[in-house]
């Protein structure tokens, strides 16, 4: 569970929510076959599979330093091609392209009633990093009020002077909210260095959603973690934090 953490009874649970509360893959899939053609049509290219060679090994590049922000990767594929692109353009698209996440996105199919059934007990709470570098876009929980009203505490983090996730500053601020102590917290989210790992710098318990309706390809840890395949898993929070699967 990481060295030097305390275990006490578990009073919070705290969320990450994009494909940990919501599964945005289809959404991701549309947005980035969007902002392919935008690009692709904007430098005036016609070798598509070589277009999408570059984009792909500098979306990987820039996802492996875990920056997701579109408009830097983006501009490493203009500079690529000995191109500058215009900054506003760019700005436009990455805002285009999340909006399209945004719409095409839906809670798992367990996670209302994991989540009414979990705020019987507990305080909860959801830490997020923005997408939109610099710039405040909207609480995407406000989409789905449905869970929302369960939650006592919203951190946006990478808006407002919050530092993004890794940073154990949006978990404090968190835990503040819910005035609860990272020893009787617990964090579930899927991403193995920004979620897991920074709960554990914020002295909190992580337990890590590796979903079975996401596709991907996990990395592995460096510690011991709990891991579950679906948020049903929670509802028996006490037994997970002793075992380290849930099928």
């Amino acid at each position: 569970m990481g060295k030097g953490l305390k275990l006490e009874r578990v009073k919070a649970i705290i969320f990450d929510f994009g494909q940990t509360l919501v599964d945005a893959s289809e959404g991701f899939r549309i947005a980035e076959k969007d902002a392919q053609k935008k690009i692709f049509n904007d430098l005036g290219l016609e070798d598509w599979e070589g277009f999408l060679n570059v984009y792909r090994g500098e979306r990987k590049r820039y996802h492996n330093k875990k920056i997701f922000h579109r408009v830097p990767f983006w501009k490493a594929i203009y500079h690529h091609y000995k191109k500058e692109p215009e900054h506003a353009k760019l700005i436009e698209w990455e805002d285009e392209y999340w909006d399209i996440v945004d719409k095409n996105r839906s809670l798992f199919p367990e996670a209302k009633f994991v989540i009414s059934e979990l705020a019987r007990e507990y305080k909860l709470g959801i830490i997020t990093n923005s997408p939109r570098e610099g710039r405040v876009g909207p609480c995407p929980i406000k989409e789905y009020n449905e869970i929302g009203i369960y939650f006592d505490a919203i951190v946006i983090a990478g808006n407002k002077n919050i530092p993004p996730k890794p940073d154990p500053i949006p978990f404090k601020i968190c835990l503040s909210r819910l005035e609860t102590p990272p020893s009787q917290a617990v964090f579930v989210g899927d991403d193995l260095e920004i979620d897991i790992y920074g709960a554990l710098k914020a002295g909190i318990k992580p337990i890590w959603l590796q979903h079975r309706m996401v596709k991907r390809k996990w990395e592995k840890p460096s510690i011991e973690v709990p891991i579950i395949h679906t948020l049903d898993a929670l509802l028996s929070i006490e037994k997970l934090l002793d075992l380290q699967v849930i099928k």
